[in-house]
Parts: C-alpha cells; sequence; structure tokens
C-alpha cells in the first residue's frame, strides 16, 4: 500500500507526464476464496515476483525497485490461487508442468533484468 501511495504521489509532483502500470486483480481472474482475498492475492503476487514493484523517474534517471525480497517458492501458490491457471492443468494437462515451468523462468529473468537495471544506474552514479 506504501508503495501504491509513494507512486501516486511522485507521479501527480512529476514535471510531466507520467505512467503508473498496476496490478489489479478482477473477478475474471477467479480468486480462489473471491474477490474479498484480492488484497492478500496482491501480496502474494508481489512476493512471489510474480508482478515487480519498481518506479522510475527518467529526469533524475533513477530506479528503484521497491520489493526486493522475493520468494520464487511462492509462485506456484499464486498460479494455484487463480482459475485461469488452474485450469491450464484441465486443458492441457501434458505441457502444464513445462508451462508453470517457463512461467517462473521468464518472472526470474524480469526480476533479475529490473535489478540489473538499477544496480547499473547505482554503479553509474558512484562513477560520476
Amino acid at each position: 500500500m506504501e508503495a501504491t501511495v509513494k507512486a501516486f504521489k511522485e507521479a501527480n509532483e512529476h514535471k510531466g507526464p507520467s505512467i503508473i502500470i498496476a496490478y489489479a486483480p478482477c473477478i475474471l481472474h477467479g480468486i480462489k476464496g473471491g474477490m474479498k482475498n484480492s488484497i492478500e492475492e496482491e501480496k502474494l503476487i508481489v512476493k512471489s515476483g510474480y508482478f515487480p514493484i519498481f518506479r522510475y523517474d527518467k529526469s533524475k534517471n533513477d530506479f528503484k525497485l521497491d520489493y526486493k525480497n522475493v520468494d520464487f517458492n511462492l509462485y506456484s501458490e499464486v498460479l494455484k490461487n487463480e482459475t485461469r491457471y488452474k485450469m491450464i492443468a484441465e486443458v492441457n494437462p501434458k505441457n502444464a508442468k513445462r508451462l508453470l515451468i517457463d512461467n517462473i523462468n521468464t518472472a526470474k529473468d524480469r526480476f533479475n533484468f529490473y535489478l540489473n537495471i538499477e544496480n547499473n544506474l547505482k554503479e553509474e552514479i558512484i562513477e560520476d
């Protein structure tokens, strides 16, 4: 919640256009237990590395990955919590496990990509 408020505040204070990309579960995701569990699902989504939270200010060349304690072991729990993913095992049982592994590996690559951006920008600042 704090990261959300911070992102909106920074976007509002930024001189020029801003964009906020947000993860918002909807009823079509089929969250286990219904939409009343959407806030817990959002927390799990971030903790599992499914949806990294970051902010970037081009005017300052400042990139911040807000949550770095990702536990990819939680990733399959996210997918089991949502009907849209659980149905893959029913619709395509032959490839379901491979698709899950591919999905997790893509999430790891994405997270490491953002982590590298943050680290590289910090190194540039130190060198200057």
